[in-house]
């Protein structure tokens, strides 16, 4: 795997603030291997991180170009990885920047193994996800996952999957374009939040999609879909949240969700 900031067994209390993550130039991994700017792999107990004014993406710190990355079969690319979240913790993802990001090679991966994730949130801890932007609401195909692999993908610009309370805020998601050029599914999600039925998702205020830079799939799999927001169980708060510009131009048009 190949991580910019890395948190293992033992790490508590970290700020990461105001950190540029990018590539100058397009890189290749063979391997079905993880790629991410920031991953916190192992926590136990009430570990507490908060993750903000972060840029993962673009080929300078600038701010221009494209970080072009391309995955191996069962590759992953993830922006704030956090794969082990200790249980009793808090999680601060804020007003974090992740666009400008081309991600092509056969990378795939579904529910928490996803091919693509902008914030993944996993078990363990509550969390507070707000006002990040993922990809752009003025570019179209300001993140783009192209893969080539015969096993299906999800793309997730938010996944919280705990059983936790998230509160899930004033985020931006939209100019994301997602295909396969083989014959495997891709699900995009703008947000998805996954808790059990005693905890709480509060998903508001956000904007999904945009008109001047849709969330785009065209996929050919009737199993590929476009959801803007899906909450899956717990007493969920879903209030004031602008989702618009979902586009599914081949696979399952016939169906929305």
């Amino acid at each position: 795997a190949s991580i910019g900031i890395y948190l293992a067994g033992g790490n508590d209390n970290w700020t990461i603030s105001n950190n540029k993550f990018y590539q100058t130039a397009p890189r290749t991994q063979t391997s079905g291997v993880t790629h991410a700017a920031i991953n916190v792999a192992n926590s136990t107990g009430n570990t507490s991180h908060t993750f903000s004014g972060n840029t993962i993406g673009f080929a300078n710190a600038t701010g221009t170009g494209n970080y072009q990355i391309t995955l191996g079969n069962n590759g992953r690319f993830a922006g704030i990885w956090v794969s082990a979240a200790g249980k009793g913790g808090n999680y601060n993802i804020q007003n974090n920047t992740i666009t400008n990001i081309d991600i092509t090679g056969s990378g795939n991966g579904s529910g928490t193994s996803a091919g693509f994730a902008a914030i993944f949130m996993g078990s363990g801890s509550t969390a507070t996800i707000s006002g990040n932007t993922i990809g752009s609401t003025t570019t179209g195909g300001a993140i783009s996952y192209s893969s080539s692999s015969s096993f299906p993908s999800n793309v997730y610009g938010i996944y919280f999957f705990s059983s936790e309370n998230v509160t899930i805020s004033n985020n931006i998601v939209a100019g994301i374009t997602a295909t396969n050029s083989s014959t495997a599914a891709v699900v995009i999600y703008g947000i998805r939040a996954s808790t059990n039925p005693s905890a709480t998702n509060t998903i508001q205020n956000n904007t999904i999609g945009s008109s001047s830079a849709p969330i785009q799939n065209t996929a050919s799999s009737t199993s590929s879909r476009v959801i803007g927001i899906l909450s899956e169980s717990g007493a969920s708060v879903v209030i004031g949240n602008t989702v618009r510009n979902l586009t599914m131009s081949a696979g399952n048009t016939g169906t929305g969700t």
